[in-house]
Order: C-alpha cells, then sequence, then structure tokens
C-alpha cells in the first residue's frame, strides 16, 4: 500500500505549419560584421566600375560566420507594432524594418551593346580622321573587353556571396526548424500532464464529498480532510504554473515560426537571385538571345546596398538564433516544471494515502473495542437476566416456607383458653414469618436493581451498536470507496523530457 508503478508520457509535436513572414527588418548588435560598401554606381556612357569591392575582396572571411551568436540580452527586437510578450527578464519584441529586395546590378549586355555602338558610330566618324581610327577602335574594344571581363568577375563574386549567405541561411533555417518542432513537442507534453491533473483532482473531491456522508462522531475534520484540502489546493497550485509556462512557450513557439518562416523566404529569394546571377555570369557575346533593352541603365530597381543586403541576412540569423536559445530555455523550464511538478503531487497524494490508511487503522481499532465491549455487555446480559430468574425461583421458594409457617400459626390460634399461650413455639412461627417476608422483600427490591441493571445494559448495547454501526459506514467509506478508488489510480505522473 503506499506505492504504485511508473509510466511514461508518449507524446507527438503538431506538424510544422509554414507561416509567411516579413522578408524586412533590421537589428542592432548583430554577430556579423558589415561588408562594407558595394554601392552599384551607374552612369550612361561612364566606365564599368561601379563596384568597389566583393566576397574576395572585403576585410571578412565566410568562415567567421559559421559560429552562432550566444543569446545573453533579457530582450530581442522583434516586429515594429506587436505587443511585447512575456514579463521580468524574459520579455520578447519583435521589430521589422522594411529593407526590401536585394540589388540587381545593371544588365551589362545592354551597357557593352551601347558601347559597341558607340564605337561602330566612332570608327564611321573616324573617316574624316582615319588616322585615329586605329587607335580608337583598339582603345574602345580594349575598354570594353575590361568592361566586360571586371563585370563578369563582379558578377562571379557576388554569387560567391548570394551563395554563402543562402547555405548560411538555410542552415540556420533548418536549426529553427528542429527546435521549433522540439519546442512543440515539449508543449504537448505540458499540455498533457495539465490535462491528466485533472484526475487526481476529481479524486481528492470527490473523497470530499464521499467522507461527507459519515455519521455521528465520525463526521469530524480530521487529518484526512486536511490533507484532501491541502493535495486539492497543491494540484490547483501545480495546474495553475504548468498553464501559465503553456502560455509563454506557445508564444515562443510563434516567435520560433516566424522566424523559420523569414528564413526560408529569404533563402528561398537568394536562391533565386542565385541562379539570376549565375546566368547572367555565363552570359558572352555569342550567346543566344542578346538583344537590346533601350533605357535599362537608366532605371534603378534596387532597395539595397552590399551594405545592407549584408545586415538583413545578419539580422535575420541572429534573431533566429535568439529565439532558439530561448526555445531551449522554455524546453528547460518545462522539462524542471514537469518534474517539480510530479514530485509535489505525488508526495502529497502518498501523504493522503497514509492518512487515510492511519485513520482506517484507527476506525478499526475503535471497531474491534467496540465489538468486544458490546459482547462483554450482551454477556452481563444474559448473566444478569441469569441472576434475575434465580431471584424469582428464590421468591417462588419461599412461598412453601411462608404457607408453611402461616398455617402453623393458624392451626394454633384457635387454641381454647389458657391453652392459647405465647409459648416459644408461637414466638417462632412469628419470627418466621416477618423472617420470610423479609426475605421476600429483600429479594423484590435486588429484582428491582436487576430490572434497573439489565434496563442500563441495554441502552449501552444500544450505543455499542449504532456507533459500531457509524464505525463501519467510516470504515466503508474511507476503506471500500475513497483509499480503493486512489488505489486503483495508477498516480505516478509521468515525468517526460521533450526534447
Amino acid at each position: 500500500m503506499g506505492h504504485t508503478q511508473s509510466a511514461v508520457y508518449y507524446t507527438f509535436g503538431p506538424k510544422l505549419i509554414p507561416g509567411g513572414g516579413g522578408g524586412g527588418g533590421t537589428r542592432s548588435g548583430s554577430f556579423l560584421p558589415s561588408v562594407g560598401s558595394n554601392t552599384f554606381q551607374q552612369s550612361v556612357g561612364g566606365p564599368p566600375g561601379g563596384l568597389q569591392r566583393s566576397l574576395t575582396t572585403m576585410s571578412w572571411k565566410p568562415s567567421m560566420y559559421r559560429s552562432e551568436a550566444e543569446v545573453t540580452g533579457p530582450s530581442r527586437p522583434e516586429t515594429a507594432g506587436a505587443a511585447l510578450v512575456g514579463g521580468g527578464a524574459g520579455r520578447i519584441t519583435m521589430r521589422t524594418d522594411n529593407v526590401g529586395n536585394f540589388q540587381r546590378p545593371a544588365d551589362w549586355t545592354a551597357y557593352t551593346r551601347a558601347e559597341l555602338t558607340a564605337a561602330d558610330r566612332a570608327r564611321a566618324g573616324s573617316e574624316l580622321v582615319r588616322a585615329d581610327v586605329m587607335t580608337l577602335c583598339r582603345d574602345a574594344c580594349e575598354r570594353t573587353h575590361k568592361a566586360q571581363a571586371d563585370a563578369t568577375r563582379r558578377l562571379g563574386d557576388r554569387a560567391n556571396d548570394v551563395k554563402f549567405w543562402r547555405d548560411e541561411v538555410r542552415k540556420e533555417a533548418d536549426a529553427a526548424t528542429a527546435e521549433a518542432l522540439a519546442l512543440d513537442k515539449s508543449i504537448a507534453c505540458l499540455d498533457r500532464a495539465l490535462d491528466e491533473a485533472n484526475e487526481p483532482l476529481h479524486i481528492a473531491t470527490e473523497c470530499l464529498r464521499l467522507r461527507e456522508q459519515r455519521m455521528g462522531v465520525d463526521l469530524i475534520s480530521d487529518d484526512v480532510e486536511k490533507e484532501l484540502i491541502k493535495e486539492i489546493s497543491v494540484i490547483q497550485q501545480c495546474q495553475q504554473q504548468m498553464r501559465e509556462l503553456a502560455n509563454d512557450a506557445k508564444r515562443q513557439a510563434q516567435l520560433n515560426k516566424t522566424s523559420q518562416s523569414e528564413l526560408a523566404r529569404d533563402a528561398m529569394e537568394k536562391h533565386v537571385a542565385l541562379g539570376m546571377d549565375q546566368t547572367s555570369q555565363k552570359l558572352r557575346n555569342t550567346s543566344r538571345g542578346l538583344q537590346f533593352y533601350n533605357g535599362i541603365e537608366q532605371m534603378d530597381s534596387t532597395v539595397s546596398n552590399p551594405e545592407t543586403w549584408t545586415q538583413h541576412s545578419s539580422d535575420l540569423v541572429t534573431r533566429s538564433q535568439q529565439d532558439r536559445a530561448a526555445s531551449k530555455r522554455y524546453r528547460g523550464l518545462i522539462d524542471q516544471t514537469l518534474a517539480s511538478t510530479a514530485t509535489e503531487m505525488l508526495n502529497q497524494w502518498n501523504i493522503v494515502n497514509a492518512a487515510f490508511a492511519d485513520r482506517i487503522r484507527q476506525y478499526i481499532k475503535a471497531r474491534t473495542e467496540l465489538e468486544n465491549n458490546l459482547a462483554k455487555v450482551l454477556q452481563e446480559i444474559v448473566e444478569l437476566e441469569k441472576y434475575g430468574e434465580m431471584l424469582k425461583k428464590c421468591i417462588r421458594d419461599k412461598e412453601a416456607p411462608l404457607k408453611v409457617a402461616q398455617t402453623r400459626l393458624a392451626t394454633r390460634n384457635p387454641r381454647p383458653n389458657m391453652e392459647s399461650c405465647k409459648d416459644p413455639a408461637h414466638i417462632k412461627l412469628v419470627e418466621e414469618i416477618d423472617d420470610i417476608n423479609q426475605t421476600i422483600d429483600q429479594l423484590r427490591a435486588k429484582i428491582v436493581d436487576v430490572d434497573k441493571a439489565l434496563e442500563q445494559l441495554h441502552q449501552t448495547k444500544l450505543i455499542l451498536e449504532e456507533d459500531l454501526a457509524v464505525k463501519n459506514n467510516s470504515i466503508h467509506i474511507d476503506r471500500e470507496l475513497c483509499l480503493s478508488w486512489r488505489k486503483s489510480f495508477n498516480m505516478n505522473p509521468r515525468r517526460v523530457c521533450c526534447h
């Protein structure tokens, strides 16, 4: 008694629901440095030297960004306008700044064609200055070739940059997905523990209700009732603690999904941009599908520069790492809360069971004493009734001697004259009659005492029988209803570590 079997929770996390998050947003305090100025400058007819630096010329290396940032701050920026989440040192906010799309370098083909056209016009006009034609054509061809080679190189550098960040974002997106699933599983474990705590709460409440059916002197506020009330309070406090933690963890899970969707979107956009850059890099003067796009160089559809572009991806990765760190903390809190609340409820459950067992022992001991006393009272009633019958028989036995003495006296009373003497025989007969009458009176008085004693014994018998019925009722409620129910229920909260 008092021991229960162990069991284990088996739970499953919900499916990941992809969601669209804003692609914008910047964060301060990024662990990734800026790639520096890389503004693409264009000028009609000018030299193609707008790109200042590329991945291969920048002062940072890709390998230094593969470590995750440690989340040390109590909060982090979140989506602009979003409500403050959590409280205290664990508050988390979101902010989103609209960064926009990526820089799209001007099409080098149109530029090259423009240069070639200009060169053709220059050569056509060089008929007037034939001496400068060869020099001008040679310079124009060399300049065009260098510009095209430089643009090809810069497209390759840009493709490398995009590929590096795409891989970094994908890596972080995979880690965010795994952490989101792990947190969902932990939340599912917490929700199940919260629901299953309702059963012991119902049992404790029902035990209190059943114990209200006790009768007489047993209907008191004993240790069992006090421990049952305490058990209800403990379970409710544990449920409240689990409920609050579940709400906080669900808010964090939503943040995880937001970061996950933003990373997935950014990785997809970088993959598309990488394809465009690689396609542009592979174009040659002999490639098919080349055509003029008049005025394309005057259209500026870019919305970011290399610094903001790099900062955007860095902020997404940093934010996701912060969310994953917060998610891990919540998973640790969930495991700790499941273990502590399970231990607390189980300890109180065992205390109540022990109080029931002790109270039942007291009932059984009292019932045994009542049964022994009742048996003695019943035996005493039987014995006293025997003595009452003995007294009545004794009175009946005195009737014959009393008749003899009275008959003798009545027989001698008619003696004539002087023969009616108050002799010793007459005196003895009178004394004998008085003695017998006194004895009969004493016997009758004792019968009255015996009847009173019998009445008292019968009242005691009724009291003992009523008290015995009360004890049997209390034993039935506590042992057969409450304790057996509690023992049959496997109150061994399953401590599930959801990883």
